[in-house]
């Protein structure tokens, strides 16, 4: 018997093996055939590259809201991934993707026989601080093996995909302009929706996840009144509702997202608001509008991102979370212990960090809380980055994640909070621990093939994909062996701890919790 089942298990392998690169079985989508490739190994997925989910936002439709695809005649092969939105080289071009304004593609994994059955779909979101990424750099293969359908998505960037301007405010009915990156997601789970049943996935239990600014996408659409019905559960990994910019009317200090469009158009020359202007504006190249951005606004915010313009949102979003207001389905929420790490790989930040330029920094960007963030971060004699690390991640991960979860626990009973501690076995994770970014190779179960992965990765990898999966199957993570993750209680503050081995804790950092949340409060005018 066992001889015998050796032999059927060698089969498989080698069919599978000799299936490897073929053609798929045509899909019908609304907009045409298309056709992916069938992967070798264990696995058996196939994959779907390039699909367009929007026409191309080029010439008179760039700065306008996503538009219905072109159908195409024929059967289109979709075993290239699209190219990846206008932005900066120092992302792409390590990894030699190329770009262009016709970027507006998906790409869908699904494993190679369902036996009919309608599986979950799971929609990433990538980050990239809403100026770099692509959803193509995410394999998706190991995680639609564990049963569900995986799709990734690309979405408008930077000027390109969330520049507002009086001129484009008044081409459009609302008299809004901006957040196009955001309506490009909606577009994308729009698709979802329509087309999702022909690759084996289930419309009627779609989640969406993402990390860094893809997380704060979630939380965008978890806001946004456009996004109702289009997904049914939502995890955010290292993401927050931070304050938004308004896109007009701020009589702060700040500028408002319209005031910032003005400011980089005068940089083309391009100084009126009035009609002409988006003529101008639509003449300057995509290279040339990238180029312009900086790295970092003077307030050290991200340089563009959606904005507060009555439309998609009616106000800031997690206000709009504590408020109720916002799309009710299940969530999981969490960070990472060392998130602080890869903000200050920066020589320009730690080569000028001592004692006292931390102290002034502190004092700069607490004010009248400053002295008691002092006394849980100290300027310790040789720890000073150690130090910055621990309150970064705090302050700008930690505590407002909590507040997340506070928020929608209100009104959800299925929240789930997690914190990874997991230092990943890599150069990377040696210099940076549980870093910005660490826990996606273990979502996605990416680890194999890499030799400075132990068992104890593999194993918290397969725990989280469980977690993951489950959640995306239910709504609810747990079953199976993994310790039972308890859902989020404002009074206790159970959280679940990613390392190995998973443990559940209470109480997570409180006190620098507590320290920080009426700073962030304060500083979002609720």
């Amino acid at each position: 018997m066992f001889a015998l089942r050796r032999v059927n298990i060698m089969a498989a392998v080698m069919a599978s093996a000799l299936l490897a690169g073929c053609p798929t079985a045509i899909v019908v989508t609304e907009s045409g055939q298309v056709v992916g490739t069938r992967l070798g190994g264990r696995n058996n997925v196939e994959v779907f590259k390039g699909i367009p989910f929007a026409a191309p936002p080029v010439g008179q439709l760039r700065w306008q809201p996503p538009q219905p695809v072109v159908p195409w005649q024929g059967v289109r092969r979709c075993d290239e991934f699209g190219p990846s939105c206008p932005q900066s080289p120092r992302f792409l071009g390590t990894l030699g993707g190329k770009t262009s304004e016709d970027c507006l593609y998906l790409n869908v994994w699904r494993p190679a026989e369902t036996n009919g059955e309608k599986l979950p779909v799971m929609v990433w979101i990538h980050g990239g601080g809403f100026i770099n990424g692509t959803g193509s750099i995410y394999d998706a293969e190991n995680l639609a093996a564990q049963g569900v359908v995986v799709v990734t998505i690309n979405y408008r960037l930077g000027p390109l995909g969330f520049m507002a301007h009086p001129a484009l405010s008044e081409e459009n009915p609302n008299n809004v302009s901006g957040n196009y990156g955001i309506l490009d997601q909606i577009a994308a789970l729009k698709w979802v929706r329509r087309n999702i049943a022909a690759f084996d996935g289930d419309p009627d239990n779609v989640t969406i996840f993402g990390e860094s600014a893809g997380s704060m996408s979630v939380a965008c659409l978890l806001a946004t009144p456009l996004a109702q019905g289009l997904f049914h559960q939502a995890i955010m990994e290292s993401g927050v509702p931070w304050r938004l910019d308004l896109l007009r009317g701020d009589s702060s200090s700040t500028p408002t997202a319209e005031e910032d469009g003005v400011t980089l158009a005068g940089q083309f020359g391009v100084t009126s608001t009035g009609p002409e202007a988006a003529a101008s504006l639509r003449a300057i190249s995509a290279d040339a509008l990238i180029e312009a951005i900086p790295e970092r606004d003077p307030d050290g915010l991200l340089p563009f991102g959606p904005a507060v313009d009555g439309i998609l949102f009616s106000g800031q979003p997690l206000q709009m979370l504590r408020d109720g207001n916002f799309n009710h389905v299940p969530l999981i929420v969490g960070s990472n212990q060392d998130e602080g790490n890869l903000f200050l790989v920066s020589e320009e930040i730690t080569g000028n960090l001592t004692e006292e330029t931390y102290v002034e920094m502190i004092h700069t960007s607490f004010g009248e809380y400053a002295e008691d963030v002092l006394a849980l971060y100290p300027p310790l004699e040789g720890k000073l980055k150690h130090q910055a690390n621990r309150l970064l991640s705090d302050y700008l991960m930690l505590t407002p994640s909590r507040m997340t979860a506070q928020a929608v626990s209100q009104y959800i009973p299925d929240v789930y909070y997690y914190y990874f501690t997991k230092t990943p076995n890599s150069v990377v994770g040696g210099a940076l621990g549980a870093y910005h970014s660490a826990e996606i190779a273990y979502v996605f179960g990416n680890l194999s093939g890499v030799p400075a992965w132990t068992p104890a990765d593999r194993r918290l990898s397969r725990a989280m994909q469980e977690y993951w999966v489950r959640f995306a199957a239910t709504g609810n993570p747990n079953g199976g062996e993994n310790p039972l993750w308890p859902a989020y209680d404002g009074d206790t503050d159970q959280n679940i701890e990613f390392n190995d081995p998973i443990t559940i804790d209470a109480q997570l950092l409180r006190q620098q919790v507590d320290v920080f949340t009426p700073v962030i409060l304060e500083w979002l005018d609720l």
